[in-house]
């Protein structure tokens, strides 16, 4: 019964011997693939230098001595230095302060008839009063003599568009970057002109500061991400009822060919005009 039992058990392990053998016996291969994705960039710069149409010198952002009347040039230029296409839009932030201490001090020659306690009120504002205080001693005078109405005409000329319902200016095109030909990325070049009324620049203004802040933002053209990122362009309706937009730039099958306007198509379109 021993020589039986011992057997079978030697049956046995050869049996396993030979099946966890065989485990090691096929053939095998082994590879693999490595993908790797490289974000694109999207970055641009922005130079201004300004021109007075009189002869009185500026230098690249500032303008001294302003007389009303006068006008100042804004040349703007923005160069894509990223590598994808992108939109640009900008928006401007202005500001007036009073020379309230020299309007004080001089208020008679300017011809304000205020007595003695107003002046010193007007005094204590200091030299970067607001309008509220001014107006609130002089009276109610015109609070921006800047003529925006002819800012905005020739903005939409140089190809910007204005949407009022978050007052930014979009411009028509998209600016390919430096990805297709590893050169120097599209530029855009513009202009306006900031002109000071001289009928509504009276002496309230003697002393007075103006400051304009133009702030330009981009993004990337492709994915609608105008629409989606925050700018809401695809549900951006028109006044003139015209407007179209273009194909995503960096898709072949678009290439030059213009898309027309859907508002309940946001696939990857922007506007222009």
């Amino acid at each position: 019964m021993n020589r039986k039992i011992m057997f079978s058990l030697v049956i046995i392990v050869m049996a396993l011997a030979l099946v966890i053998g065989g485990t090691f016996a096929w053939f095998t291969a082994v590879d693999e693939v490595t993908n790797t994705f490289v974000a694109g960039t999207v970055l641009f710069d922005l130079d201004e230098y300004m021109e007075s149409d009189s002869a009185v010198s500026v230098d690249q952002l500032t303008a001294p001595n302003v007389n009303p009347g006068d006008c100042y040039t804004k040349n703007f230029t923005i160069v894509n230095t990223g590598t994808k296409y992108i939109l640009l839009r900008m928006n401007f932030e202005e500001e007036w302060t009073f020379n309230a201490e020299f309007l004080s001090l001089n208020a008679d020659a300017l011809g304000f008839d205020l007595s003695e306690d107003d002046k010193i009120t007007l005094f204590n504002y200091g030299t970067e009063a607001t309008y509220a205080q001014v107006s609130s001693i002089l009276g109610t005078f015109d609070e921006n003599p800047v003529k925006w109405a002819d800012i905005e005409a020739e903005l939409i000329a140089e190809g910007w568009i204005y949407n009022s319902a978050n007052e930014y200016w979009y411009h028509e095109n998209a600016l390919e970057g430096t990805f297709n030909d590893d050169a120097e990325g599209d530029e855009l070049k513009f202009s306006f002109k900031v002109c000071f009324d001289g009928n509504e620049m009276e002496n309230e203004y003697q002393g007075a500061t103006y400051t304009l802040t133009i702030g330009v933002e981009a993004i990337q053209a492709s994915n609608n991400a105008s629409g989606l990122g925050g700018w809401e362009v695809d549900s951006w309706y028109f006044n003139n009822g015209d407007s179209e937009a273009l194909g995503d730039p960096e898709l072949n099958t678009t290439g030059e060919n213009w898309s027309e306007w859907d508002p309940e198509n946001d696939d990857m379109q922007y506007p222009t005009t």
